[in-house]
């Protein structure tokens, strides 16, 4: 199969001609999220066909590619180009230039 690749610092479009494109999306971890996955960040993966793609979307994504962190995500915080976003937000994929994990921070 021919493959193109389109990358800019964040994203990365593997597009195979016989098949859909792929949007890679880096995701940073930090804190717990990164303990527990044992790595700072990973690249997730969507459809091109999709154009928007909502929060739980992002969130089944990255605990497909991180299991180990599911139990975080109930209190988990996920930015989305460097700004929270609302769970019940959607977003248009071609916009998302990277995202994040933020998990609760505690200390005084």
């Amino acid at each position: 199969t021919r493959e193109g690749r389109v990358q800019s610092k964040y994203q990365l479009w593997i597009c195979c001609y016989s098949s859909a494109c792929k949007m890679n999306i880096l995701v940073h971890l930090f804190a717990s999220a990164r303990e527990k996955a044992g790595r700072t960040e990973l690249i997730i993966s969507f459809d091109e066909s999709q154009l928007e793609v909502s929060y739980d979307d992002i969130v089944f994504n990255i605990i497909s590619n991180a299991p180990e962190i599911e139990d975080l995500f109930p209190s988990c915080i996920i930015a989305v180009n460097q700004e929270y976003a609302a769970r019940d937000a959607v977003f248009k994929l071609k916009n998302i230039k990277e995202l994040a994990v933020i998990p609760p921070i505690s200390g005084g």
